[in-house]
């Protein structure tokens, strides 16, 4: 609301000021607009001097900006030249501009204006200051609008505090045009006893390669009451990244007489260099006309926030990357976790080293990673493509568990601290049962379930495992135990024997682990550089910044993209809910509609991989979101890419898809639904409540808590999650193209490893996330070598929850009751949302990696 605010003020008081009248008076010796640039468009300019030709350029500026520009050395100096503004500015600029939050950015110049030669009457402008300061709103992706005021200091007479001020646009809506409007003294203020004049500024700019590699722009000035009217045109290149060369031509005219040429032509030459966040360019310039000749150089330096790419990139670098932690598919808000990077960007870095023929090598300090066995697999597959391309990989950890060493054990080398332990223990099943704890307390489970290998509800209505769940889990265990094992024996080079006598032994100390082959070498960090110039023989420099250094954008709108839209967590109706206190979050339904609606109709979006990481939830949901996957399947390409667990309702919005693909530790399958309810009678009866309920239809309290279902009750439940579990079933079949007996067979419930699914059919090949991009690439027809973005979509946490007020407790005299209640009123949101489902589709299978 704040934002929409904002842009209709800025709107209605940009169109104010151009339509503020000025006085019809000009005079010859007025102070100019400002230092003199001669180089840049006002449709196209985003770099340091770009708050002096048109400030609503800032609001496309990415970080922040400071230049220093001086202009000068004009020779010779001709009487008549003074007559003519344009032709002033010779001075020292200083600028500064910052964009924040995405939308606003804000720009500060001071300009220090030498004496102007004297006209024809022997009048003389002094030097003068000239300070500014500007703003620029981004009022849409495509549209940005500027005001800038500036206030000038000096010693003649009227001429001190006088304000100015200037609005501009800039409208980008395609890669390749540009177009900007600019008003300079908008308000044609007075200066002694004549008026400084209004001038109108329009400028037009084209890449033809839709990036900065070519530019070409024209501009037109039309100050009015002059009778003049100027053009400018431009072409600029960058043959090599950093290294900008470009030539200028400008004339003017007189539309008062016939469009007489006035004062001739100009031409210009520009050059740049560019190293990353600092630059210089230089500018000349040379005017030959019939009233003056004159010669310019124009000098600037800058150092910006966000470096562009370099003109010298110096090569044998080895890159360091700190990875640790869950690896969460997407930035989920406020919590200890939050500051990681997604899993997507590691992924992004690791594939950028790979291809970087600048990059020799990767050191890789490891922390504890806590993420699922899938993941692991797909971290692996990047470091073997790094070691495909002849790339080093250096390990170096405090102490590694199973996980870490899992992906260690890829490396060319594996270092620890003389103080750390390996940790093999291996994978474990755990499944607490309530059933007895629930009759002690007059709590009855009442739940009704398809397929017997739907062991959810077991937890509430069991003692301990069923042979169905039993058969299912010990499978799951010996593939995901498989995985691990076959991995380590394949990247450290040692038969399966000896990997399965690891595990046996289960903990290693750091001189241990170096004994039995777990390691390399062992010592202190500090030592490190040391030790590995010992096993690594090849020149090097280390890099730090290589994974976080990002780059100016090339272009205005972005490239095609292919679209990741995440479904992780429990899928639920409704929005996404996020709570940034804790990291619970749930996929909401309307939420992952509006993005593949989105992704139907966005042109830019070639297709899109569907990562499903949930164990799955509401079967309305799930059926919400299968329809939509379903319409935007027939129009462009959607693979799905499983990540850790994508089963039961995960795999149901998974079914209409292009193509599935998992890794081989990815648990899945799951077809199979239940609906029930807790009874509570026995515990109210045992703390002496009595709960009456009046009621008008059978099933009015079906799914109270304070009665068991009637037999009639539970033959409707019955035959009503039969409907449920038939049309899974029938989504199943259509989006696997399978037989129906087949599909009976592969569901009732059972979940299955990544390389049972696809010996099955569920799946149709191995993969991770990176290699759904590339499917979705190649259905696309896109050519490998054009550049893509993709995009992580949502791309924010959603906060409803939390933004309304975070969930706490004071403790300036002790929490009371009010305090605690309006705690747990905050959270009944949570409880409210998964309390409304009654037909579940979800697998809580619990595979814990020690």
């Amino acid at each position: 609301m704040t934002c929409c605010v904002l842009r209709r003020v800025v709107s209605l008081l940009f169109v104010s000021l151009l339509l503020w009248p000025a006085p019809n008076v000009w005079a010859n010796n007025v102070p100019v607009d400002g230092v003199f640039v001669p180089w840049g468009s006002i449709a196209d300019h985003d770099d340091a001097v770009s708050f002096r030709l048109n400030t609503a350029s800032t609001g496309f500026q990415e970080g922040w900006i400071f230049s220093l520009t001086h202009t000068g050395l004009r020779v010779p100096w001709e009487p008549t030249a003074a007559q003519d503004p344009s032709l002033n500015g010779d001075g020292l600029a200083l600028f500064w501009s910052q964009r924040f939050l995405g939308l606003l950015s804000t720009s500060v110049g001071l300009q220090y204006l030498y004496p102007d030669s004297a006209n024809a009457a022997g009048e003389q402008l002094g030097a003068h200051l000239r300070a500014s300061l500007g703003s620029a709103v981004l009022i849409h992706p495509t549209l940005s609008t500027s005001l800038t005021a500036h206030l000038l200091i000096g010693d003649e007479v009227g001429f001190s505090n006088l304000f100015q001020f200037d609005v501009g646009l800039l409208w980008r809506p395609l890669n390749i045009l540009s177009v900007g409007v600019n008003v300079r003294n908008v308000l044609a203020p007075r200066f002694g006893t004549v008026v400084t004049p209004r001038t109108w500024e329009v400028g037009l700019s084209i890449r033809p390669l839709s990036n900065a590699r070519l530019s070409l722009s024209a501009d037109v000035s039309l100050p009015e009451t002059t009778g003049r009217i100027d053009f400018r045109y431009r072409l600029e290149g960058e043959p090599l990244h950093g290294w900008v060369l470009g030539a200028s031509f400008a004339h003017s005219a007189n539309y008062q007489n016939n469009f007489i040429p006035g004062m001739g032509v100009m031409v210009g030459a520009y050059l740049a260099f560019r190293f990353g966040r600092v630059g210089v360019s230089s500018t000349g310039m040379i005017g030959l006309g019939n009233q003056t000749t004159f010669q310019n150089m124009t000098v600037s330096a800058w150092v910006r926030g966000k470096p562009h790419r370099p003109l010298i990139r110096t090569g044998g670098k080895m890159v360091l990357l700190d990875l640790g932690g869950t690896l969460p598919e997407r930035q989920l808000g406020l919590t200890l976790t939050a500051g990681q990077p997604t899993f997507l960007r590691v992924l992004q870095a690791l594939y950028r080293i790979a291809y970087d023929p600048k990059v020799v090598g990767l050191l890789l300090r490891l922390g504890n990673l806590r993420c699922s066995v899938a993941k692991l697999e797909e971290l692996r597959e990047a470091l073997e493509a790094i070691r495909k391309k002849k790339k080093k990989i250096v390990v170096y950890a405090t102490g590694m568990n199973l996980r870490t060493y899992f992906v260690a054990s890829v490396a060319d080398k594996v270092f620890m601290s003389p103080v750390g332990n390996v940790q093999l223990g291996g994978l474990a099943s755990r499944r607490i049962f309530w059933a007895d704890t629930f009759a002690k307390v007059g709590v009855k489970a009442e739940f009704l379930k398809f397929g017997k290998y739907k062991t959810a509800p077991n937890t509430y209505t069991k003692t301990g495992f069923t042979p169905a769940h039993k058969e299912a889990s010990n499978a799951l265990l010996d593939d995901l135990f498989g995985v691990l094992q076959k991995g380590l024996s394949k990247s450290r080079g040692r038969k399966l024997s000896v990997i399965k006598s690891w595990f046996r032994h289960g903990i290693f100390s750091a001189a241990q682990a170096k004994k039995r082959g777990l390691v390399d070498d062992v010592f202190y960090w500090d030592m490190f550089e040391q030790k590995l110039r010992k096993h690594i023989k090849i020149p090097y420099t280390f890099d730090v910044k290589y994974v976080r250094r990002r780059y100016v954008k090339e272009r205005w709108r972005g490239r095609d993209k292919i679209a990741v839209i995440y479904v992780d967590g429990a899928i639920v109706s409704g929005p996404n809910l996020d709570d940034p206190l804790f990291g619970t979050h749930l996929s909401g339904s309307r939420t992952i509609v509006k993005l593949l609606i989105k992704a139907r109709f966005d042109p830019s979006v070639k297709g899109v991989v569907l990562r499903v990481d949930s164990p799955g939830g509401s079967v309305i949901a799930a059926d919400t979101i299968w329809r939509y996957v379903e319409k935007l399947k027939r129009v462009k390409p959607v693979v799905v890419s499983m990540g850790g667990v994508a089963a039961s309702g995960g795999y149901y919005v998974a079914a209409p898809a292009h193509e599935i693909l998992a890794m081989p530790g990815t648990i899945t399958g799951s077809i199979g639904i239940y609906t029930g309810k807790f009874d509570f009678s026995g515990l109210m009866k045992k703390i002496g409540a009595h709960v009456k309920i009046q009621k008008r239809g059978e099933m009015a309290d079906i799914f109270s808590p304070f009665r068991a279902f009637s037999k009639l009750q539970r033959k409707q439940l019955l035959a009503s999650i039969l409907v449920n579990y038939e049309q899974f079933l029938d989504k199943v079949v259509k989006g696997r193209k399978m037989k129906l007996e087949k599909v009976k067979r592969l569901a009732a419930g059972r979940v299955w490893s990544g390389i049972r699914a696809k010996k099955h059919g569920l799946i149709d090949d191995f993969g991770g996330l990176w290699k759904a991009i590339e499917r979705v690439r190649i259905r696309a027809q896109i050519p490998k070598q054009a550049k893509l973005d993709v995009v992580g979509w949502p791309r924010f946490p959603s906060w409803r929850l939390s933004l309304s007020g975070l969930p706490s407790i004071s403790v300036q005299r002790g929490p009371s009751t009010a305090h605690i209640l309006q705690t747990l009123q905050r959270y009944k949101q949570i409880f409210q949302r998964l309390q409304s489902v009654n037909v579940w589709a979800v697998e809580p299978n619990e595979v814990t990696v020690q």
